[in-house]
């Protein structure tokens, strides 16, 4: 093993951060189709600015993410729609989620339109209006009171899993207006509108709110994990024991902690393949976060690193995708794994916003022109196992070759859907339906394995991993020994 990859394998000391920055910036269910995945379009797409704006003019609507669109000469306004209420929102965001504004622009007719992040990335669709909504033309404060009434009203027209998560909105609402009346700061609002979103258990809904200088965040639905850890060893020792314990005792020598720290790669008995994927994306720092040439970055890399390890896994009885770690990120790199263990093209997963509405898009995966492992393939989950990592499960499991072993994924896979509150402060809601091919949907239950396998028992989290991997290699020894 050379000097540099002794380096890696101790050098952790900024492993979580990197690991919690890659799944805050989860953006785009919009990331839909910048490379592999994209849709041929005849219209025209313009990148919009100062010369191109007059081109775009006009007031765009799209209820559905209550998104509403003004275009002038002088650049794009956005503003938040529901029914009841209508305000313009900052440009600049708090997290990630909303700091990417549109930056092309592709007329479809004369009355519907797509704002994009990329060119042929988008969608969502919008309506030309003839003017601004009647709701808009109302004046609205930063009160408490207007700062609840539209918070609730976000999440009644938005929110997309009241029913699958046992909360009665409605009635939860007449009961926090009551204590409303009740309440004199914007401290007490915060814990308010808090312990509405916490019965929820959702982690890809939270708020976000700067009081008297000092930033408060709330989110729950953790499950069960990441809380015992974070009570007991901490997240950081824990992923440096992790990560030490693959590359010290249970891969051969030579694996390899890459992909600036977002995969471990390694093989065990120099016969089965081990890839573990701590986030989807984060494998660059060479291009600003948004543009055209990350995103094209990202699914490179993620295409050479796949590559690279499945030509070394060549006439290996099985491959190991460990996600049982993973945090999340971006869509597409959570749909281009697979495309990696498939000699056929196969539908992936759909998307809508309400449940009595068709998809609004279905993914399809293309086998990769690179290097694809078509063998027995192994997937590890476990709660810790979220959003993009979810999705990336959903995707394999439509495979013949995988296996899903392991614990049931937290259960949170829709895209956070961005809203900046009238008073500055900041709310994430999960507003997209996610199914597989056969319909079923994920969200708030998971996705339970075929074959259950503890992986991080709360009591010993390390040991235990190591300990679920030795029971896979198990498995894939009794697969090959049924077959000879």
């Amino acid at each position: 093993m050379t000097d540099w990859l002794k380096h890696i394998k101790y050098d952790h000391g900024h492993i979580l951060i990197k690991i919690m920055n890659i799944h805050l910036l989860r953006l785009f269910v919009p990331i839909a189709a910048l490379l592999i995945f994209s849709t041929k379009s005849f219209a025209e797409t313009i990148q919009l600015n100062e010369a191109t704006y007059p081109k775009a003019n006009g007031i765009w609507l799209n209820s559905d993410y209550g998104w509403l669109l003004k275009v002038n000469s002088s650049g794009l306004e956005r503003w938040q729609i529901t029914p009841n209420f209508c305000y313009p929102s900052k440009q600049e965001g708090q997290t990630a989620m909303s700091s990417i504004e549109y930056r092309y622009f592709e007329r479809l007719d004369d009355k519907t339109a797509k704002f994009e992040y990329f060119p042929g990335d988008g969608h969502t669709l919008f309506t030309k209006q003839d003017s601004m909504p009647e709701q808009c033309n109302k004046t609205i404060g930063g009160s408490l009171q207007d700062t609840f009434e539209v918070f609730v009203d976000i999440f009644a027209h938005h929110y997309a899993f009241f029913e699958e998560r046992e909360v009665n909105w409605g009635e939860l609402t007449d009961n926090k207006r009551n204590e409303l009346v009740k309440i004199t700061t914007k401290q007490e609002l915060f814990e308010l509108l808090s312990s509405m979103i916490e019965p929820l258990g959702d982690s890809h809904t939270k708020l976000i709110a700067t009081i008297n200088g000092d930033k408060n965040r709330y989110q729950a639905g953790f499950k069960q994990t990441l809380p015992a850890i974070q009570s007991g060893i901490g997240e950081q020792e824990w992923l440096i024991g992790l990560i030490r314990q693959l590359q010290e005792d249970i891969l051969d020598e030579g694996s390899v902690h890459t992909a600036n720290e977002r995969m471990v790669i390694g093989s065990i008995d120099n016969r089965i393949g081990y890839i573990q994927i701590f986030t989807m994306g984060g494998f660059s720092e060479d291009f600003e976060f948004g543009s055209v040439e990350w995103a094209k970055e990202e699914m490179r890399l993620l295409d050479y690193y796949l590559s690279e390890a499945i030509k070394s896994f060549k006439g290996y009885e099985a491959v190991i995708i460990d996600l049982s770690n993973n945090r999340g990120g971006f869509d597409q790199v959570a749909r281009g794994i697979a495309a990696h263990f498939t000699d056929e093209p196969f539908e992936a997963y759909s998307v809508r916003t309400a449940w009595n509405s068709p998809p609004t898009i279905t993914y399809t995966i293309k086998p990769s022109k690179t290097a694809r492992f078509t063998g027995p393939v192994y997937l590890m989950t476990s709660d810790v196992t979220v959003s993009g990592g979810e999705i990336a499960t959903m995707t394999l499991r439509n495979l013949p070759n995988v296996t899903h072993v392991g614990q049931t994924t937290r259960g949170s896979f829709s895209t956070p859907l961005a809203k900046p509150l009238p008073n500055g402060w900041y709310l994430e809601l999960s507003n997209e339906i996610f199914a597989s091919p056969e319909g079923a949907v994920y969200e708030g239950q998971g996705i339970h394995p075929e074959i259950p396998i503890e992986v991080f028992e709360l009591n010993s989290p390390i040991q235990s991993h190591a300990l679920a991997i030795q029971e896979v290699v198990n498995l894939i020894d009794s697969a090959t020994s049924e077959v000879q």
